[in-house]
């Protein structure tokens, strides 16, 4: 979960060789997951009908439903929690009071960070380019 940003508290480097990886992969890896970001939303925002709105609430649908159907100890019970959960993760607040603990569960949270950061970061430029134009009207 180092590149998304999202800290759940359950894993951490413990050695110095640990923690001098971590320095470089996460570096160049933010670079790299950046650019990734930034080249999924060019191509969305040429799919015709797309609005980021419809993108977030169907990532927050498809969130709360994988949490609440994977079986995993670490990950929500209930429907409410999974969408706490799925906007905990998505907007890479990570607070740790869930956290996956299976393999399926990980994979699951995986999946969905990517989703959800997406769309997330769809929401958060249209607002922005409201709000910039919005400025210069004033």
């Amino acid at each position: 979960m180092t590149l998304t940003t999202i800290g759940y508290g359950d894993f951490a480097p413990a050695t110095p060789a640990g923690r001098i990886f971590f320095v470089i992969f996460s570096l160049g890896g933010l670079g790299l997951f950046g650019n990734l970001l930034s080249a999924a939303a060019e191509a969305r925002s040429k799919m015709p009908g797309y609005s980021s709105l419809k993108g977030f609430a169907a990532s927050l649908v498809l969130g709360t439903s994988l949490f609440y159907l994977v079986d995993d100890p670490g990950l929500p019970k209930t429907a409410l929690d999974s969408l706490y959960f799925s906007v905990v993760t998505g907007t890479t607040v990570g607070y740790g009071d869930h956290s996956p603990q299976t393999d399926s569960g990980k994979l699951a949270v995986i999946v969905y960070s990517i989703i959800s950061l997406n769309a997330i970061a769809d929401v958060i430029g249209e607002v922005s380019d409201l709000w910039n134009n919005l400025a210069a009207s004033l």
